[in-house]
């Protein structure tokens, strides 16, 4: 399959955007109820915090994917991984700012973004993959 012939058939894949609201539903419905009755009211907003960096990224990564996947090889390279650089210095940046500026609960906002930066990745990888096959599938 040419490049040409990519170009006019993409369309922007939404399948990822689910998965992330799936996955991000399922977990807030499995925590809630431990983190309203035996969490701190700061421990809940570290959480929700940690949370939203994390699916900032990883909608910027999909937006990077989407972007890139009709350029060259090297525009994709660059957009993917250049752009996953710059999201982990913003995402940084941002934590740094919660703890230091809003004195968010480090413990609470460090281990969620954790937690949903490992899910989220995951999710993000299989996406990639899933267009990298419809990449190299011959056009019938």
């Amino acid at each position: 399959m040419n490049a040409h012939a990519i170009k006019k058939n993409h369309s922007i894949d939404y399948s990822f955007l689910r998965n992330l609201a799936g996955s991000f539903s399922i977990i807030v419905a499995c925590a809630a109820y431990p983190l309203v009755r035996y969490g701190t009211h700061e421990i809940l907003v570290g959480c929700m915090g940690g949370a939203a960096i994390s699916y900032a990224n990883a909608v910027a990564g999909f937006v990077a994917i989407e972007y890139a996947f009709d350029k060259s090889f090297t525009v994709f390279m660059k957009a993917v991984l250049g752009g996953m650089g710059i999201r982990m210095l913003v995402s940084a940046a941002v934590l740094v700012a919660m703890i230091t500026l809003l004195h968010w609960h480090v413990a609470a906002l460090i281990s969620s973004l954790m937690f949903f930066y490992a899910v989220n990745l995951t999710l993000e990888i299989f996406f990639l993959q899933k267009k990298m096959e419809l990449r190299s599938q011959p056009v019938t």
